[in-house]
């Protein structure tokens, strides 16, 4: 499975993991350290606890290693007539007259709360617009309730 980045999120990610690489993992050890000078670790809450946030550490390091051995960089599109990954679209709720602007982008980078929005290829709305042209209309269903949006530009 290939995720979809942008160049910018792929170096995000390459920077997170050369610092969990490097300081990320000397930190761990160094609590470590400290929590097994308390004592008895059988009883040792703190060597516990140094421990788990290890694993975590080295969790994070394996999913990030994952993600970049297994990416493809996608670019936000400045035009096509087809919505694709990167592509910004304008879309209009036909009922309430409502337009917005969203980008279509992968699952790591999505942000409904970013302007524009930015959701995901994989989101309810993100699967539905996908592969529609600009002047389409799409049936859109969420909760129960069907809204239409109009396609109205692809930039």
């Amino acid at each position: 499975m290939a995720f979809q980045l942008t160049l910018g999120k792929k170096k995000e990610f390459e920077d997170e993991l050369r610092y969990l690489k490097t300081e990320g993992r000397q930190g761990a050890v160094l609590k470590i350290q400290e929590a097994r000078a308390f004592g008895d670790l059988s009883e040792n809450a703190e060597y516990d606890i140094a421990k788990a946030e290890q694993g975590k550490l080295e969790a994070r390091i394996l999913e990030l290693e994952e993600i970049l051995h297994n990416c493809e960089v996608i670019e936000i599109k400045t035009g096509g007539d087809t919505v694709e990954i990167g592509s910004m679209v304008e879309i209009a709720d036909t009922a309430a007259g409502v337009s917005k602007q969203i980008v279509i982008v992968g699952v790591y980078e999505s942000d409904p709360l970013a302007e524009p929005k930015r959701i995901s290829n994989e989101s309810p709305l993100g699967k539905t617009l996908l592969g529609h042209k600009a002047g389409e209309s799409v049936i859109f269903e969420h909760g129960g309730k069907k809204v239409t949006y109009k396609i109205n530009k692809i930039s």
